[in-house]
């Protein structure tokens, strides 16, 4: 080999030590510090800038290559920078190298000469004396591209204004849930008003000395009167069982009719009808016959036809169990009522005299109780109101009056709604 041959041999492997060219995994990118990094179904590209803030690093490559909108979902803990990075790419197509906070992500297509691997020389002796042979140095560096990606979005609503539609019959109960859905194992409240229409009547009783007078109380109550009854209601639930109570004012009216007639003053009427004789052996007697009869000089006739009035302040004690039957419920009822006499008016008749006087002149009882029994269906209005109408019966279980010798007990058939709003 000539001795420009050997210069040209040195200064060329001089130069490869000089330049240093770096391995393909030169330095990692671990340094022993670990992270979590939990994730779930996210671009490459916010996963690399989270895993960027944690790490302190900056990751450096070609979007086209590493697919940055490529969807990841990890959940690590405890792990390294460099084993991090290693679940995120594939180590057979990609590789990484670190200089100092700078991270490059490169694709595996071209092959660098690791430092320190020596270049092996060419043998001379194989080769034709005085031919020169050039070595041509060609240094392989990465492409690295460095994007920002700033995403703007602006979110615009086009209203689009349409005719309301009609409401139509079917559509008025359509959003309401069934009555069953709130039969739940859990305490709820409800409260509105209740209206009641009653047919109203007495039962009367009494003693075997006022037998006659307990008759003409039978015959003076003529039938059926119209009552009524008004309030607020409230009700707790609980499941299938519900106990209500509230306050109402009620009025039990019923008819008094009695007819009676009195006389004053007056006289005999002494008329001889006939006067004839007998012959008794040989005597003869006349006798005469007389009609008598007495003659008032005044006479006056009596008729009472009016309404008797009792006036309660009600508290209803009452319990109601209540069974689904399609949307809606049908309830049982039962209990007690506590009635505050506030008023009474009308008219009675004595036990010594048998004449009309005012109820005004007999001692009510402050306090009556009742007995209540009914039933009725509930229907829901919305989510939360409802409507209930059903039927009851109510009995008086004291007399009306303290001490009077003929017992009076009121009683009722009724019908009421209520509408109530769940609290």
């Amino acid at each position: 080999m000539t001795t420009s041959a050997k210069h040209i041999l040195f200064l060329s492997v001089f130069l490869l030590s000089v330049m240093g060219i770096e391995p393909a995994r030169a330095q990692t990118t671990s340094s022993g510090e670990k992270y979590n990094l939990i994730v779930s179904d996210q671009p490459l590209v916010v996963v690399l800038e989270q895993l960027s803030r944690m790490a302190g690093v900056t990751f450096s490559y070609n979007p086209d290559q590493v697919g940055v909108n490529r969807k990841i979902t990890l959940r690590i803990t405890g792990k390294t920078l460099d084993e991090i990075m290693q679940q995120l790419f594939d180590e057979d197509i990609f590789d990484f190298r670190r200089k100092g906070s700078q991270v490059v992500i490169y694709k595996k297509t071209e092959k660098v000469t690791p430092i320190g691997e020596k270049v092996q020389p060419v043998d001379a002796s194989s080769k034709q004396p005085d031919t020169v042979y050039l070595i041509k140095e060609q240094r392989v560096t990465d492409t690295v591209v460095k994007i920002e990606i700033q995403s703007k979005t602006d979110t615009v609503y086009l209203v689009e204004k349409q005719p309301e539609p009609k409401i139509g019959s079917k559509d008025i109960f359509r959003n309401n849930p069934p009555m069953y859905a709130r039969l739940k194992p859990q305490t709820t409240f409800d409260a509105g008003f209740k209206f009641s229409g009653l047919l109203s009547y007495r039962n009367f009783s009494g003693e075997e000395q006022y037998k006659e007078l307990l008759n003409t109380y039978r015959d003076a109550d003529s039938g059926f009167a119209f009552s009524g009854a008004a309030g607020l209601t409230l009700q707790l639930n609980y499941q299938r069982l519900s106990f209500i109570t509230g306050v109402e004012m009620v009025q039990l009216a019923y008819r008094f009719n009695y007819n009676f007639s009195t006389s004053t003053g007056g006289f005999y009427l002494k008329d001889t009808l006939d006067a004839y004789y007998t012959l008794i052996d040989n005597d003869t007697t006349w006798f005469y016959l007389i009609d008598s009869s007495y003659q008032p000089l005044d006479v006056q006739q009596y008729r009472y036809n009016t309404l008797v009035k009792y006036r309660y302040l009600d508290f209803p004690i009452v319990f109601q169990y209540n069974v689904p039957l399609g949307r809606n419920l049908i309830y049982f009822k039962g209990g007690l009522i506590a009635g505050v006499s506030v008023g009474k008016t009308g008219y009675y008749l004595s036990a010594d005299t048998h004449r009309v006087t005012d109820l005004k002149s007999l001692k009510t009882r402050p306090l009556l109780m009742s007995a209540l029994l009914g039933g009725g269906i509930t229907l829901p209005v919305s989510s939360k109101i409802i409507f209930s109408a059903g039927m009851y019966y109510r009995y008086a279980l004291q007399s009306v009056y303290k001490d009077f010798e003929i017992k009076t007990y009121p009683a009722a058939l009724g019908a009421d709604v209520s509408l109530m709003i769940r609290l």
